[in-house]
């Protein structure tokens, strides 16, 4: 998991090396639903961290990289400003920002987030856009 948020954080930097985020396993008390993962934190002293849930690395290789990339955008907004985002990505982004996430992500890594079956991120099989039953 670590080499993975890593090689993505790498991308990340390697156009915008300003950018960044830690990352830490959290309590399992942090994830109380069957689809919680991760999730991205934008600090009052301006870190930006993900979190993940102890049972991530028992996902699927293409469930991983998708709630990853999917995390990474939102630490990209965090870090350029709603703004600069815009202009970097696209002025068509959502105004949701779960939708914004997904789009953010698929504009970097020119692959569209998916969600599977158990309303996961996946980079395989899945719906698209973002369910609105999620939330957006």
């Amino acid at each position: 998991m670590k080499e993975r948020f890593f090689r993505l954080l790498g991308d990340v930097n390697e156009q915008f090396p300003q950018v960044e985020v830690d990352l830490e396993v959290g309590e399992g008390s942090e994830f109380p639903n069957d689809r919680d993962y991760a999730y991205c934190e934008h600090n009052i002293d301006n870190t930006i961290k993900i979190v993940v849930a102890p049972g991530f690395e028992d996902l699927p290789e293409l469930n991983q990289e998708a709630i990853l990339r999917h995390e990474l955008a939102h630490a990209l907004e965090f870090a350029l400003g709603a703004k600069r985002a815009g202009y970097e990505f696209g002025p068509m982004l959502s105004r949701t920002s779960e939708r914004r996430a997904d789009q953010i992500a698929e504009v970097f890594w020119q692959e569209p987030i998916l969600y599977d079956e158990k309303d996961l991120q996946t980079l395989d099989q899945g719906t698209y856009p973002r369910p609105e039953r999620l939330g957006l």
